[in-house]
């Protein structure tokens, strides 16, 4: 089994445990702290992903955590299994796939929106109802800016993009013209160029 596959499972396994929003992200904060402790204290780090320490010892440097952090039980049943299973080096990648396996446990689609200039919240809004009844489901929208994109937005759905911007119109016309060529050098410039 591949370290992403691995990850997605640990992540899964800790989002059938948690019961609400306010729980996931106090969790995930909380697991973010920890990543963020093992990553400052080598040592620390050592301790705790070696298989040379028993269980009662890891479990011993966890109550070290768990009495000064104030973890929530969850939190800390979750880093106890993934000590005794010696999976804690793994958290960062069960981190990395925490929000998207959330968002897919309860039937939001994940967007990422590209624009030229930043959107605004009302601008912002619309756009996240409109893709909503579009795809007849909530969606979480993630925005970024692109200035290659001259105007309009690119907006992609996990490996496919849906390009509305005037320079993946400009690529298509440029295709269109090239294409439709007879085989002689087009006179017009690429979308690059242009």
């Amino acid at each position: 089994m591949g370290a992403s596959s691995l990850s997605k499972r640990y992540a899964l396994g800790l989002i059938k445990a948690l019961k609400s929003e306010a729980e996931y992200s106090a969790v995930k904060s909380q697991l973010e702290r920890f990543q963020q402790l093992m990553d400052a204290d080598p040592e620390f780090r050592a301790g705790l992903v070696t298989p040379m320490l028993s269980r009662e010892q890891k479990e011993e440097l966890l109550g070290v955590v768990r009495n000064r952090a104030g973890f929530e039980t969850k939190t800390m049943n979750f880093l106890g299994a993934l000590a005794e299973e010696n999976r804690l080096e793994r958290l960062g990648g069960i981190l990395a796939v925490l929000d998207d396996i959330w968002l897919e446990n309860r039937g939001i689609e994940k967007l990422h929106v590209s624009s030229v200039v930043p959107l605004n919240n009302t601008q912002r809004s619309r756009l996240e109802s409109k893709l909503g009844d579009a795809l007849g489901k909530p969606v979480q929208l993630e925005f970024s800016i692109d200035p290659s994109l001259i105007a309009g937005i690119r907006i992609e759905r996990g490996s496919v993009a849906y390009d509305l911007s005037v320079a993946g119109n400009l690529r298509k016309l440029y295709r269109r013209i090239v294409g439709a060529g007879s085989g002689e050098s087009s006179p017009v410039n690429s979308p690059q160029e242009l």
